[in-house]
């Protein structure tokens, strides 16, 4: 059975609407139970009295006390999409946080917040495995990414999905060869956000030619280092994309 505690930590749980993190609420007769493989159990009133109710996603750092109350609840969290923080996790909760990523494998969208990537690693390897079979969005944003860190997320995580279709590694610190890396291998990218990292005009070149970026919908390239010429060759090669260069 997760720890509570460490699951009060870490599990920031903003619903998710169609498009983006979002928030909803449920109205469900007061139970004080927790996940254990799918079931419930009781939990104690202290922390029952620490638990409150869905916040902004920036702000949220509590579990929301409804979605506790029902499988039911729960089925719409994974189905619906949750934000996992992981700016609590240390190394001695490893063996909890593997758990959790088993137990929520079959969510649609997730958003990872304050990533630790040397835990999340040990995590995923810890169960070679897991797939992550109907994971649509992911979002790593804000995150300190660097091209040695994208290279091995896209091995060791990316690759474990298969309808995989929006990634937001935005405001990281990723350049042409973290992004030559994703687009190797992931396929039917409807949206890919890449803006303000350090990406120059070889990464966006790249990502114009990949036979594997021809889905792409939305493109944001914005606050990256590119040079003048680079809007017209991606509208060229990428035709039916939005391409987004500027913030405006």
């Amino acid at each position: 059975m997760l720890d509570m505690h460490f699951l009060f930590l870490i599990l920031a749980t903003s619903l998710l609407n169609h498009n983006t993190f979002a928030t909803e609420k449920y109205r469900t007769k007061k139970e004080k139970t927790v996940i254990n493989n799918n079931y419930f159990l009781k939990i104690s009133d202290d922390l029952i009295s620490k638990i409150g109710s869905y916040c902004n996603i920036d702000t949220v750092k509590t579990i929301s006390r409804s979605t506790l109350l029902s499988k039911a609840a729960i089925e719409t969290m994974v189905q619906k999409g949750f934000i996992i923080n992981m700016e609590s996790i240390k190394q001695e909760d490893i063996e909890n946080f593997t758990k959790l990523l088993f137990q929520t494998r079959n969510t649609r969208a997730l958003k990872i917040k304050g990533l630790k990537w040397d835990i999340l690693k040990v995590s995923l390897e810890r169960q070679p495995n897991l797939k992550f079979d109907k994971l649509e969005k992911i979002d790593i944003s804000d995150s300190n990414i660097t091209n040695e860190n994208l290279e091995q997320i896209n091995d060791i995580l990316f690759s474990r999905t298969t309808v995989l279709t929006s990634i937001n590694l935005s405001n990281n610190n990723i350049g042409d060869a973290g992004v030559i890396a994703i687009i190797a291998n992931i396929i039917n990218l409807t949206n890919l956000n890449l803006h303000n990292n350090q990406i120059e005009d070889a990464g966006a070149r790249a990502i114009a030619r990949s036979k594997h970026m021809k889905t792409l919908n939305s493109l944001y390239l914005y606050k990256n280092q590119l040079g003048a010429t680079i809007k017209e060759y991606l509208r060229t090669k990428l035709p039916s994309c939005n391409i987004n260069l500027t913030s405006t």
